[in-house]
């Protein structure tokens, strides 16, 4: 079943024309069961019903009358959370539209994009490793060797991979630093920085080291 939204502005119009809250219930199973406003109600405990129901209506009755206060209450907090909901993504979409991101569907696009290429080489690299080690293993297995000889292989494997990281780290900061300042536009060059989460380039005059960021050169 498809959800009807509702219009909530419509909706709170309804309840500042309704009658002003709170309501009450009055009655019992036994006989009927009333919902009226206290302001309304005259001196000799009658007067201002709102609705009558049934006696066994109760939890109905019961929802009528706390209906009047909370509904209001919950369509205001509703608006309110619309609005930030709305001003926080007004506020993102200007800041992205500084950079090279665009408007926050483009960003989650190019971030989704960027997440699936990156997933897909680490499962080849995986495959790769995997198949890698099971032809060392025929060969070679680790596991033959004695404890010092063993430790030696570990320790050269370790040494290899330490070396791609270092290669990796090297080819990741030339691309950070091709990447543009998102405060003044230009390059963010060798002498990046990272300010409150935000990479900027550490140079100009709006991001020249007085936010307190850590410099990564």
């Amino acid at each position: 079943m498809n959800e009807i939204k509702r219009d909530l502005a419509a909706d709170l119009r309804i309840c500042d024309a309704a009658t002003a809250g709170p309501w009450r219930r009055s009655g019992d199973k036994w006989g009927d069961l009333v919902v009226y406003s206290p302001e309304m109600r005259g001196f000799h405990n009658n007067g201002g019903e709102i609705a009558e129901l049934d006696g066994d209506q109760m939890k109905n009755a019961t929802f009528v009358a706390e209906a009047r206060t909370g509904w209001p209450h919950a369509i205001k907090r509703a608006l309110d959370a619309e609005a930030e909901a709305e001003r926080l993504r007004s506020a993102i979409d200007a800041a992205l539209n500084r950079s090279q991101w665009g408007n926050v569907d483009t960003a989650l696009a190019a971030v989704n994009d960027i997440l699936s290429h990156a997933i897909k080489r680490a499962l080849a690299a995986e495959a790769v490793g995997e198949r890698l080690r099971a032809e060392v293993a025929e060969l070679c297995p680790v596991g033959d060797f004695d404890t010092a000889t063993s430790l030696l292989a570990e320790k050269t494997h370790a040494a290899e991979h330490i070396a791609e990281l270092t290669k990796e780290n090297a080819r990741l900061r030339k691309v950070i630093a091709r990447l543009r300042c998102p405060e003044c536009g230009d390059e963010l060059g060798d002498s990046w920085t990272v300010v409150y989460g935000d990479i900027l380039c550490g140079k100009c005059d709006k991001c020249g080291g007085d936010k307190g960021g850590e410099n990564q050169s």
